[in-house]
């Protein structure tokens, strides 16, 4: 079962990795829906690593913090050498807001995280 969650961390990683370096069609949508974008993605990276590794390390809501920073940070900033997209302060905003609001919601709901992780991998073994 770990095998399984650490695929999958990996795969939503690289599954934004790609989604934020590929070309992006122009649509007609709502000003600053990237924005919101941004901050669902970040968010759920910041789930996402707490149900992967919250065996993993002891202050696990700060590394998923951390975590989801650094690697908004990161692509944003490959972005700028990217000639069909661009680096923006206000997606890192945006990236940040939404890994902070994450690593918040899983303080919150720590313990029903933790279960439901744990009741799921009691039914698989």
């Amino acid at each position: 079962m770990n095998k399984l969650r650490y695929l999958f961390f990996a795969f939503w990683v690289g599954t934004i990795l790609f989604l934020s370096l590929v070309p992006v069609p122009q649509v007609d949508a709502p000003n600053n829906i990237d924005k919101v974008v941004h901050f669902l993605m970040y968010f759920l990276t910041s789930l996402v690593f707490y149900l992967t590794f919250h065996k993993k390390f002891l202050n696990v809501v700060i590394n998923a913090l951390i975590f989801s920073v650094l690697l908004g940070t990161f692509i944003e900033i490959l972005q700028h050498f990217v000639p069909y997209r661009g680096f923006s302060f206000g997606d890192i905003l945006a990236n940040c807001f939404g890994a902070l609001c994450g690593s918040f919601s899983i303080s919150f709901f720590r313990k029903p995280l933790v279960q439901i992780n744990n009741d799921n991998q009691e039914r698989v073994e």
